[in-house]
């Protein structure tokens, strides 16, 4: 048998399962949250941290510059009350005075005391550089210091701190002295200040691990020992700037160990404070701000992630209620065109049916009239009366079926109108117990007397009213017992529907009037019952709500305005 060749059909494959399409939305969502968080945050991050580094950078180095102010500060205020100690000493004693046997030797004892470690020796030089009194380790009592620098500054300065020198000891140290005149010529009070204790002075200022602290003079000869190990008035290898007014900061060294330098001048510009201390140090602070800031951005990003975590299936959630809810309204379209078509066949049907009960109506015309003619002596006249009348009854039940299937098909506008409310309750009842009976569900009516009339639609009243025994009627089930009450209450009617069925569960109490929301199983109801009852009663300007009774079963109850009579209506008690 020979094949026949078929056209290809391309397979484009199933769609993707709702739950795997919005896990992927889901995805996308969170990643596009994420980034757009996280990348403003990023951008902002390092926005901060370039002008807030540079400005804690600028912060730190502030800091050491009035360290280095206050640093050098104290370090002037020593060689000045040093000075100042010898200028007291020389105002308040003659040279006579001072060269006496013991009387250096008690002044000297008394800067001891005063300043510890703070002098190496004292003496008294007259106008030719020869020692007159001396008191110190030194053999220095047949020295001339003429031809020192030192003795010609102070000759010409009155006052003077020297530079370190070695001098007749052969030994790193500095001097201030005080020149006096008196009748018997000039003089001077020198004492030789302690290297030691100065350097120890000028080296332990607050300047972290990596800090050092020393002076230099203009040639940049240590006046002080650095922690490098350089010799008093050995070469620092610091580049003196010209004489300035305040401090300057500079970085120096290579990319293996920057130092940042600052630069002090003191004493009127002879001498120079230097501070150094590792860049790394100084920018120690500035780091930890960087690391706990950055500390703070993983925190944040942390909880920006969470928080898009939780946006992303809220929102999803919602996109999923949305899908679902429009689901159920295409369900529910589809029912209602089917209710559409089955009112368009009841209307069908109804005139259908309408026809022939006509002709049966005047056929059983017909026969009552003969009937009439007959008379009494027929002898099967009672028979026949009691099956025409049977047959008039059937014929008026079939025309009530017919008009109801014409009311449910035909579209109806609500007319205002003012009626008794328990005279529609009553009839309402009557037709509701032929439902009711067969599942042994017995209807009570219980209404307070002279109820005022309300004003609305009937029929949409009926609607409403039946609608709620339905559903007492299903509740109950089997073998109970549906109550209907009616109260006046403050200007309105409050009509009650209570059963004894299971109750509404607690959880389903908001949702019972949202639309399409239904505990019935599928196919048994489309969850539009209540809301449309809800829409007609809030329409004429009424409430409707449910509770559960303490014995058990649901009570919904309706608050309808009652009727007061229009001023073109005559009052009824007239």
């Amino acid at each position: 048998m020979p094949s026949s060749s078929k056209p290809a059909i391309t397979n484009l494959g199933p769609a993707p399962a709702p739950a795997l399409r919005f896990q992927a939305l889901r995805w996308r969502f969170f990643l596009l949250l994420v980034a757009t968080s996280l990348g403003s945050m990023a951008a902002i991050a390092g926005g901060a941290y370039v002008v807030f580094h540079q400005l804690f950078y600028d912060d730190a180095v502030a800091s050491l510059e009035t360290r280095v102010g206050d640093h050098a500060a104290v370090v002037d205020l020593f060689l000045h009350e040093r000075l100042q100690t010898l200028r007291v000493f020389t105002d308040f004693h003659t040279r006579q005075q001072l060269i006496a046997p013991g009387e250096l030797q008690r002044l000297f004892q008394a800067l001891g005391t005063a300043f510890p470690d703070s002098f190496t020796d004292l003496g008294v030089i007259d106008g030719d550089g020869r020692h007159l009194a001396y008191v110190g380790p030194y053999d220095l009592m047949d020295k001339n210091y003429a031809r020192e620098p030192w003795f010609a500054e102070t000759m010409r300065q009155g006052a003077y701190t020297s530079d370190v020198f070695l001098g007749f000891r052969k030994a790193p140290h500095f001097i201030v002295a005080i020149r006096r005149l008196e009748v018997g010529g000039r003089w001077i009070l020198r004492a030789t200040v302690n290297s030691e204790g100065f350097g120890k002075l000028v080296a332990k200022g607050h300047f972290g691990e990596t800090g050092d602290a020393f002076v230099v003079d203009r040639q940049g000869r240590c006046q002080t020992r650095p922690r490098s190990g350089l010799a008093l008035g050995d070469a620092c290898g610091v580049e003196t700037p010209p004489v300035f007014e305040g401090i300057r900061t500079r970085v120096i060294g290579g990319d293996d160990e920057r130092l940042v330098e600052a630069l002090r001048w003191l004493k009127d510009g002879q001498w120079l404070l230097v501070v150094r201390q590792a860049e790394w140090e100084i920018r120690e602070p500035v780091s930890a701000a960087m690391r706990r800031g950055m500390a703070v951005f993983l925190v944040g990003a942390g909880l920006v992630i969470f928080a898009a975590y939780l946006t992303t299936r809220f929102l999803v959630a919602l996109v999923e209620r949305a899908f679902a809810d429009k689901e159920a309204v295409s369900q529910q379209f589809m029912h209602a065109a089917k209710l559409a078509s089955l009112g368009e066949l009841a209307a069908g049907l109804a005139h259908e049916i309408n026809n022939p009960l006509a002709i049966i109506a005047t056929e059983q015309t017909n026969v009552n009239d003969l009937l009439m003619d007959l008379g009494d002596s027929h002898p099967a006249h009672g028979e026949i009366q009691r099956s025409v009348e049977l047959v008039k009854k059937q014929i008026a039940r079939c025309k009530a079926i017919t008009h109801k299937m014409l009311a449910f098909s035909r579209k109806s506008v609500a007319t205002e109108e003012v009626f008794e409310a328990a005279e529609h309750l009553r009839e309402l009842a009557t037709l509701l117990e032929a439902q009711a009976h067969p599942f042994g569900v017995a209807i009570r009516l219980d209404f307070e007397p002279e109820l005022p009339p309300i004003r609305m639609d009937a029929a949409e009243f009926e609607q409403i009213v039946t609608n709620l025994v339905n559903n007492a009627i299903q509740a109950v089930g089997r073998n109970g017992a549906v109550d209907i009450r009616a109260v006046r209450e403050d200007g309105y009617i409050r009509i009650s529907v209570a059963d004894s069925g299971p109750g509404v569960p607690p959880e389903h109490m908001e949702k019972i009037f949202q639309p399409f929301f239904t505990t019935k199983p599928v196919g048994k109801g489309t969850g539009l019952g209540l809301p449309v009852c809800y829409g007609l009663v809030t329409k004429w300007r009424g409430r409707i709500w449910a509770e559960n009774a303490p014995e058990g079963g649901a009570v919904f109850h309706i608050r309808l305005p009652a009727a007061t009579p229009s001023p073109n209506e005559p009052d009824k008690e007239e």
